[in-house]
């Protein structure tokens, strides 16, 4: 995002993303990163859970990563983005559930 101190040096980035997703690998802990992501100013994570499959969504409040929403089979919430233009909800399916990503200005959606 325009806003973002991340610095372009032309063969890397310095800085952190301001949205990002991580999907979790079998006895992964993200929790331990997010003093990281804070410090790199990232502003949104979205984590993709697979062993029950799930969404989490956290933001960046007062130099803290802190819950924003969840959404899983039982609960199917949609979570809005603060940073982008995008909500995302978790569906269930076979073989496996997927996630709807939706663009609320256009009414555009996809399926992962």
């Amino acid at each position: 995002m325009n806003e973002n101190p991340a610095v372009n040096h032309g063969t890397h980035w310095e800085g952190g993303p301001d949205f990002l997703v991580e999907i979790l690998s079998p006895g992964e802990r993200p929790h331990d990163k997010f003093d990281f992501y804070a410090a790199v100013h990232s502003r949104e994570i979205l984590l993709v859970h697979r062993d029950p499959w799930a969404l989490e969504l956290f933001q960046l409040r007062d130099g803290r990563f802190t819950p924003a929403g969840r959404s899983d089979a039982t609960a199917p919430a949609v979570l809005a983005s603060g940073v982008l233009p995008l909500t995302f909800r978790l569906m269930a399916g076979e073989p496996r559930a997927k996630i709807e990503v939706t663009h609320p200005p256009t009414g555009r959606r996809w399926e992962a």
